[in-house]
């Protein structure tokens, strides 16, 4: 009986074993595992940077191949694996000494980095690093209290918003020079309710601000704030997710056009406001309506007869916009209005199907779109490949080898074509044939197999279509 190395854990398990004893993993993702971590090793000795940084990101690839891209002449590879919550530990311990900022930032963020790195980020000279590692929840509290006291009030910020820092770096930060570091301090200590009262009642302005636009300032406090003085304190007001409907309700009349467009912004907005909001004087309040996500129906079809055409645009982008509105958006006088119509995935395929005929300037956002018929993308297709219809840049064929509903015939025609991007795009369409993706491998197009082993499917199947018709 010989042993298997588990793909998940690595773990030494019995080849007849029907899962790993220790994490559980399957035995038909084994080969699965195997067959990929074969082909990111090939990758990884191309001579192509990009597709190296390629392999360097991707979770699937194995420790020893991330150990020998971490240590890349390149920067932007070793950039790539510093990302990889799949680095060892080990790994990301010595890419936090990497000599450039962006390989040390990109460690930073890693959750896989160990703690004794993360504090000696917390000196580094770069202040992105430095900030990185204040908003990072798996800093311990000594390297918390020392970035307590950074030049930077923006690090302290983070500092106090952090929910691993201890309540006696949070007394220090309530003190602070800085109006958003104290009121951060203030609203995640156990300050009482009164004292709040007062910073809204008495505090500058620039407090009152960040208390208004700080989602975890109390009901009641949010409630004072909205009768402030300063348009810019009830402006944070309106913006703030947390604020209630009640008070959303009530600075929908404010008599600030920007404080109003807050409210017609904001998804909390109820619909009796965002409705009064439609019939706004102002085009921006309108258009702000338009675009929420909140919006209903009847107040998206009133708004798509609105006289300004940003609204109109907004309306035919807005995805809970009706079939019927869209269809008649589409005859639209203005041509950006119908450009949005094309590219909204709820538009009926009939009526993208007219605009494809008749509407030229809008055929990228249509040949984009995944509601299309695949009729109206098959004659894209052949009318680009015969040469009828200009695509100098490679647009439409980008977006014709990205659509999931491009049919299959069509894919496999763009996977010949000569371009590496327009096959790296048919590639990791979930809808392209196995057989074109078997034909990748087999070809061994490093640039495109880097497509086929993110799409959709089983990567064993496809490598054995691969083997079966190299035979």
């Amino acid at each position: 009986m010989s042993l298997i190395k588990c793909p998940e854990c690595g773990s030494e398990i019995s080849e007849f074993a029907e899962s790993c004893p220790r994490c559980g993993c399957p035995k038909h993702m084994f080969d699965e595992r195997a067959s990929v971590a074969m082909l990111l090793s090939k990758l990884a000795q191309q001579g192509n940077g990009w597709i190296r940084g390629n392999v360097g990101y991707n979770p699937l690839t194995p420790p020893d191949v991330l150990v020998r891209l971490a240590s890349d002449e390149d920067a932007e590879v070793r950039d790539d694996v510093a990302c990889n919550a799949s680095t060892p530990p080990i790994v990301l311990a010595i890419l936090a000494c990497d000599p450039e900022k962006a390989v040390r930032l990109k460690a930073a963020h890693n959750p896989s980095t160990p703690t004794d790195a993360l504090a000696r980020l917390a000196n580094d000279t770069e202040k992105m690093v430095r900030e990185t590692i204040a908003g990072n929840p798996n800093v311990s509290p000594d390297v918390l209290a020392k970035l307590a006291n950074d030049e930077s009030w923006y690090i302290r910020w983070l500092v106090a918003r952090n929910p691993s820092t201890p309540a006696y770096v949070l007394e220090g930060l309530i003190h602070d020079a800085n109006a958003n570091v104290r009121i951060s301090a203030l609203l995640v200590s156990s300050t009482p309710l009164y004292a709040l009262a007062d910073l809204a009642t008495n505090g500058n302005g620039d407090e009152r601000v960040r208390l208004a636009e700080n989602p975890a300032t109390p009901a009641e406090i949010l409630g004072m704030l909205a009768r402030d003085e300063s348009k810019d304190v009830r402006g944070a007001v309106a913006y703030n997710n947390s604020t209630s409907s009640d008070i959303l309700a009530m600075l929908a009349c404010d008599i600030d056009d920007d404080v109003r467009r807050r409210v017609a912004a904001n998804p909390s907005t109820p619909e009796s406001a965002l409705s009064k909001l439609a019939d706004d004087a102002s085009e921006m309040v309108r258009m702000e309506v338009s675009e929420n996500e909140s919006t209903s129906i009847d107040i998206l079809t009133k708004l798509a007869e609105d006289s300004f055409c940003q609204v109109r645009i907004k309306v035919a982008e807005n995805r809970s916009t009706p079939s019927d509105c869209l269809r008649r958006l589409s005859s639209d006088g203005d041509r950006l209005v119908r450009q949005a119509v094309a590219g909204n995935p709820n538009t009926p395929y009939e009526t993208l199907s007219k605009l494809a005929y008749y509407e030229e300037g809008v055929r990228e956002d249509i040949a984009s779109n995944p509601s299309v018929h695949p009729g109206v993308l098959t004659m894209f297709a052949e009318d680009l490949l015969s040469g009828r219809m200009r695509d100098d840049i490679g647009s439409m064929r980008r977006c014709l080898a990205e659509n999931p509903s491009t049919p299959k015939d069509a894919l496999a025609r763009l996977a010949r074509e000569s371009s590496d991007y327009i096959r790296y795009c048919v590639a990791q369409n979930s809808s392209a044939p196995k057989d074109v993706l078997a034909e990748f491998i087999r070809n061994e197009d490093p640039y495109v197999i880097l497509g086929v082993i993110n799409a959709k499917g089983s990567i064993v199947e496809i490598l054995g279509v691969a083997a079966r018709s190299g035979q």
